[in-house]
Parts: structure tokens; C-alpha cells; sequence
């Protein structure tokens, strides 16, 4: 790891809304309403150091399904060499540069992204983009934030995926919002 990597600021207001709005008085039905502001905002997870650093580790990354670009700024702070794709990357507002891509741009077995870590962060529920994109990519790690089966990300095909050919090296909670439990998880490719 690297020690300059590790001290240096993090221009994270996400984080810092985060930790004000958690330790303040606010009633639940209110949090809810501002945490739905705030995903539009900035993005459905929230980047601690923690998981910039270990997705840092798995580094140069593609992120498929990057919507705001948020957490590609975040690792950009820290160093990452990261690609953002999302499908409709037109929608405001974004932090960094997001370029159009889908799961079928990793369909070529000769694309220089599989030599990238594939990070997907919260896929989207039931559709089948984050399940597609696995079966596509042909990279050996795969870095996944979100709920574990049966949560609000991702789809039966995906986590059936994730089981048959993939194996959990690592999990990390993030900070979350009350009754969500997501989490960064990387995968290694089953032999």
C-alpha cells in the first residue's frame, strides 16, 4: 500500500454529509427523503478511505454502471486509474468523466478492459446488466458494491454467477443509511 496514498485529503462531501446527517436529530421518514436526494446527487454507496484504499489495491479499475462518476472521482483522488462507463452517461450531474458503455463492450476477448478490475457499484436491481457484464468480462477480479442476495442490488442471474464462478476474497462495510447493508466485496475468478 502506499503511505502517501494514505494521508493525503479526499475531497468527500458525500462522506461528511453522511456522518452530519447520521448524528443529528433528524426524524427516519426525513433521512429517507434526503438520502434519495442525495444518491441523485452523489451515488447509492458511500466511499470511506477504507474502500477507496482496498479498491485502490485492485487498481486500474473499469466501472460499469458509473451514473455520476462519483466514486471514479473519489479513486482518482487516491491515485486510481479508473474508466467510468454508464449506459446514459448524458444524465447530470457528474464529478468525473463518464463515457458511454455497456455490458457488450466487454464482449471482445481481446479488449484491453479485462486487464482492469471490473467494479460495479450497487447494480441495479432485478435487471440484468451486472450479470451480463460477469459472464462478458474476462478479467480475474471482480470488485462489487452493494447488498448480498435477496437485497437491493443486483439480480437472482448475477448472484448465481457470482456463485458458480467466482470466490469471495474480501468483504468491507461501508457507512450506510439506516436499513440498508451494503458492502464492498472482491472476487477472484474460480479456477
Amino acid at each position: 500500500m502506499n503511505p502517501a496514498r494514505r494521508t493525503a485529503p479526499i475531497l468527500n462531501p458525500y462522506l461528511d454529509l453522511h456522518h452530519a446527517i447520521i448524528q443529528s436529530a433528524i426524524e427516519p421518514e426525513s433521512v429517507a427523503r434526503i438520502r434519495k436526494k442525495l444518491v441523485a446527487a452523489y451515488a447509492w454507496a458511500i466511499p470511506s478511505r477504507e474502500a477507496l484504499e482496498l479498491l485502490a489495491d485492485h487498481g486500474p479499475l473499469i466501472e460499469l454502471g458509473a451514473g455520476t462518476g462519483y466514486w471514479a472521482h473519489c479513486l482518482k483522488q487516491v491515485g486510481v486509474d479508473i474508466i467510468a462507463w454508464d449506459r446514459n452517461p448524458g444524465a447530470p450531474p457528474h464529478w468525473t468523466e463518464v463515457v458511454a458503455g455497456e455490458p457488450e463492450l466487454l464482449a471482445d476477448p481481446a479488449s484491453p478492459h479485462h486487464a482492469r478490475t471490473l467494479f460495479l457499484c450497487w447494480p441495479p436491481l432485478n435487471e440484468p446488466m451486472a450479470a451480463e457484464a460477469v459472464r462478458l468480462y474476462r478479467g480475474e477480479t471482480l470488485a462489487e458494491i452493494g447488498e448480498a442476495r435477496d437485497g437491493c442490488t443486483g439480480s437472482e442471474a448475477f448472484y448465481d454467477e457470482l456463485e458458480r464462478n467466482w470466490r469471495l476474497t474480501h468483504e468491507l462495510p461501508l457507512p450506510r443509511w439506516p436499513g440498508i447493508e451494503d458492502s464492498l466485496r472482491i472476487w477472484q475468478r474460480a479456477e
